[in-house]
């Protein structure tokens, strides 16, 4: 009997230390379960803090994507407008070109026919034939013909160029380099074809102007809309670009500036001046209230 309840207390006993040891093995992986949950949640939350940076990352992104399509956008419409205004400035110049044209011709043309009158009227009879009477021109009126020719072919070959004064003179300058520099300060189109040089003999004590030779008459006109951007320009103040004139042409334009000054002093209420291109003066009377406000 004693035998019986030493067994199952030993049993028992035994049963308890097994139950112990499972309790410390369910006990140690508990916490071994624990040490992995701690370390799965530090995980889960380093993931978190690195999935809410790229999204942010990409919130940013996606935000300079957009600045930089509206960027795009915009310079894609200035653009438009530039290209839009270029065509129209060119069209405004070609019209300018073509009246020009035409207003030169026109006045050529009313050159030679006072020429031709005056030359009808020196004609003289040298002999009569059969009741015919033969009037040869006299040599003058034939020297008058040919300056009329001359100055036809004078303002043809100017009729492309420009004059510029104003820029210093360096030793082993280069001219084009400067003269396309200009250009591009007064926004003039950088791709024209021209050649140019300084015009004279170099002299130290005088800056020798500039001539400009474009190979079309647009070009030189879109310069001469662009040439008021120079006074406005430091170190630029003192820069001109002017039309190339034949000595008729600078003839006509001081006879003209004399004779406006002539009839301001004459005319105690008037104040005239020349306006018009360089190459086509004419004079103009400027009313009391211009005349004042050009005064004050």
């Amino acid at each position: 009997m004693m035998e019986a309840i030493n067994k199952l207390s030993s049993d028992v006993h035994e049963g308890f230390k097994k139950v112990n040891d499972n309790f410390k093995h369910i006990k140690e992986h508990c916490s071994e379960l624990k040490s992995t949950v701690e370390a799965l949640s530090k995980n889960l939350k380093i993931i978190k803090e690195v999935f809410k940076e790229q999204i942010n990352s990409l919130k940013a992104e996606n935000k300079l994507l957009k600045e930089r399509v509206q960027t795009l956008e915009d310079g894609k419409k200035d653009m438009e407008k530039n290209i839009l205004k270029k065509i129209e400035d060119r069209q405004n110049t070609r019209e300018k070109v073509i009246s020009s044209v035409e207003e030169e011709v026109k006045e050529l043309k009313n050159e030679i026919r006072k020429l031709k009158e005056a030359r009808n009227s020196k004609n003289i009879k040298t002999e009569e034939s059969a009741g015919i009477n033969r009037l040869v021109p006299t040599l003058y009126t034939t020297n008058q013909d040919n300056q009329v020719l001359k100055e036809i072919e004078d303002r043809n070959t100017r009729r492309r160029n420009v004059i510029i004064t104003g820029i210093e003179e360096k030793t082993e300058e280069d001219v084009m380099e400067t003269v396309t520099g200009l250009l591009e300060k007064i926004g003039s189109i950088t791709t024209m074809s021209f050649i140019t040089y300084r015009i004279g003999k170099a002299n130290v004590d005088k800056t020798r102007p500039i001539i400009v030779k474009f190979e079309n008459e647009i070009d030189k006109e879109h310069v001469l809309c662009k040439k008021w951007k120079l006074k406005n320009m430091t170190g630029c103040e003192k820069i001109f670009v002017r039309e190339d004139m034949t000595w008729k042409q600078r003839e006509t334009l001081s006879d003209l500036i004399r004779e406006a000054r002539e009839r301001t002093a004459e005319r105690e209420n008037e104040r005239w001046t020349v306006r018009g291109r360089r190459t086509q003066p004419y004079l103009m009377k400027i009313q009391q209230q211009q005349q004042r406000k050009h005064q004050q």
